[in-house]
């Protein structure tokens, strides 16, 4: 089985893994890593050549450092469940729907919000829940502290 776990370096990534992991191994499958950068392209924005090298330079940083992150989360999981980092641009949402289909389920983590914050944040695992064409497992992610 292959499964496709959706995470957000930003929001509790280790806890994530960790469950990813535990549902390949009793799966009996893999799971591959994807992180969505949805960091805007601000160097469209910007006339002056000199200064629109200096926010490409960033962005690629910022990227690089993202992908890394990426890895490491990857080598964290047991070789026999250990899939592929994926570090991909985008909306997390759009890309994760349109990974999906090449996989048995995907894993998405909620925060659980409600309310005026859900409304107004939004929820990608929502999102992909409605959207994606195979099965969906939503992860609680721990409290914070």
């Amino acid at each position: 089985m292959k499964l496709l776990a959706a995470i957000d370096l930003h929001t509790a990534p280790e806890a994530v893994v960790r469950e990813a992991g535990t549902w390949a191994a009793r799966l009996g499958g893999t799971v591959d890593l994807l992180y969505v950068d949805d960091t805007p392209d601000a160097a469209v924005f910007v006339g002056d050549p000199n200064v629109r090298a200096i926010v490409v330079e960033e962005r690629d940083a910022l990227l690089a450092k993202h992908a890394a992150a990426v890895q490491a989360l990857l080598a964290q999981l047991p070789d026999a469940v250990r899939g592929a980092a994926l570090c991909l641009p985008g909306l997390p949402a759009d890309v994760t729907v349109e990974r999906a289909d090449a996989y048995d389920a995907v894993l998405v983590a909620t925060h659980g919000r409600t309310g005026l914050s859900h409304l107004w944040l939004g929820s990608v695992a929502e999102q992909v829940v409605r959207r994606a064409h195979v099965p969906v497992v939503v992860l609680r992610l721990p409290e914070p502290g």
